[in-house]
């Protein structure tokens, strides 16, 4: 079968431009409201049907035994949603021809399986896979797609204090380890009042496990030396090479501890303002730990005169971030992200005393732009899919938002270093060749756009 690529290059930035979005303006209150019709737009399309069909089971991967309920997603040139039956049987019918992908999960309220696609259950699900889409011919009934759901793995423990005693409401996150990445967060849960926890739909694999008693929420002066505790692996260093590593198989608990390290606490300060010089309303400042992403981290208001101060932080390295939404006049309206929001982000290592006198100032993002070339011309009324992957930072900015026309596509929002993906949703014979900037491959590079890259 010949392989066909698409390839995307010469992508540009520009300066983000402000202005407000999407403003709704009232007519007379002494007039009637006018009578609007829809015009008929001949560019929208029916939804496709056909008359193939695809169907099948849903079962536990051990005992053979049907699950019900389970969520069935149907991806390609339609999509549908079901959930199995009683027997676990699930069906989709009036299908056009076509490549499809099956992505089954056990539904909302059953943890106790992981989501899977079709052609992909011997591998955990967002560690990396190809999955086996499923072809379609013209009123072909497939009926096989059978699904086998994996258990899904447990890590349960106690947090203690320096003297045994336990910790409630303490943040404990279990970091899944892949070979030639930095660890990936895969579940979260909060101490009880006897301290235990459990982390449960987890991935088999390795992790590591640590519990942040962070007084982030607390912005009290205490007076004297304060003392916290300091973000801690178990089974109980706040070092994360020194933590213990903790396999789990598919369907496993395994057991993990953790005593909390105490600590002397310190503060941070200083001022904000945007890239105007303008402090004050819409401006936000926050403290994260690098290496406790997800997890509970700190934060303070900002005064009018654009001073802030967070206290109560143990020692460690931090990502000090702020950030700045403009105010909006009443009845305007900005659907995802917003395009006026501004950004920046200082690294500091809080060490033996409190950090004074910092200058944050927010800069807009760049916008970038872009082309999506194909190496022979594609099928039509098929667009390219572009994807953002958002190496960090991503709950502080939100996710980039990406507009796709034709061939041209416009990314706004990426404050973080991105590796931009692609796909074209017109068969597997479709694949992603290169990413280019200015002739320089970054199909795998986490990039920083810039103003100064346009």
């Amino acid at each position: 079968m010949m392989t066909r690529f698409l390839c995307l290059f010469a992508l540009s930035t520009m300066a983000v431009q402000g202005g407000v979005v999407g403003s709704v303006a009232g007519g007379s209150p002494q007039s009637p409201p006018p009578q609007v019709t829809q015009p008929r737009d001949p560019s929208v399309r029916k939804p496709a049907t056909g008359t193939g069909a695809i169907g099948g089971r849903v079962i536990d991967a051990e005992t053979g035994a049907p699950l019900r309920r389970a969520f069935v997603n149907l991806n390609g040139s339609v999509r549908r949603t079901t959930y199995t039956d009683f027997e676990g049987r699930y069906q989709f019918t009036n299908l056009p021809t076509g490549s499809y992908n099956v992505h089954v999960n056990p539904g909302p309220h059953r943890a106790g399986y992981q989501a899977v696609i079709y052609g992909s259950e011997s591998v955990p699900l967002g560690v990396g896979f190809i999955p086996r889409p499923v072809e379609l011919g013209d009123g072909q009934e497939l009926t096989n797609i059978d699904v086998a759901l994996p258990r899904a793995s447990v890590i349960a423990g106690r947090v203690t204090d320096a003297f045994g005693e336990p910790v409630a409401r303490v943040q404990v996150s279990a970091f899944l380890l892949l070979p030639g990445a930095e660890p990936r967060q895969s579940g979260g849960a909060s101490t009880d009042d006897l301290g235990n926890y459990r982390l449960f739909n987890l991935t088999p694999g390795d992790y590591v496990v640590m519990a942040n008693a962070s007084m982030g929420g607390m912005q009290t002066e205490i007076e004297g030396e304060p003392i916290g505790f300091a973000p801690t692996y178990a089974p109980g260093t706040p070092v994360r090479s020194d933590a213990m590593r903790i396999l789990v198989g598919r369907g496993m608990e395994a057991a993990a501890d953790i005593r909390l390290t105490e600590t002397r606490v310190y503060s941070v300060s200083g001022i904000a303002t945007t890239s105007k010089g303008e402090p004050g309303r819409g401006l936000n400042v926050m403290l994260m730990r690098p290496d406790a992403q997800g997890g509970p981290g700190f934060g303070a208001p900002v005064t009018p005169a654009g001073n802030f101060t967070i206290r109560n932080v143990p020692p460690g390295q931090y990502e000090l971030i702020a950030r700045w939404s403009p105010p909006r006049q009443p009845g305007t309206m900005v659907p995802g992200p917003d395009p006026d929001l501004e950004f920046v982000s200082l690294p500091i290592d809080v060490g033996s005393s409190n950090l004074d006198g910092i200058v944050l100032v927010t800069q807009p993002a760049p916008v970038i732009t872009g082309e999506v070339v194909f190496d022979e011309p594609p099928p039509q009324f098929h667009q390219a899919m572009i994807g953002v992957q958002v190496t960090n930072r991503g709950g502080s900015v939100g996710a980039p938002r990406v507009q796709v026309k034709g061939t041209q596509f416009t990314i706004t929002n990426a404050f973080s270093p991105v590796i931009l993906r692609a796909s074209f949703p017109a068969g597997p014979a479709w694949g992603l060749k290169a990413i280019l900037l200015r002739g320089r491959d970054i199909t795998d590079v986490p990039t920083s756009f810039t103003a100064q890259d346009s």
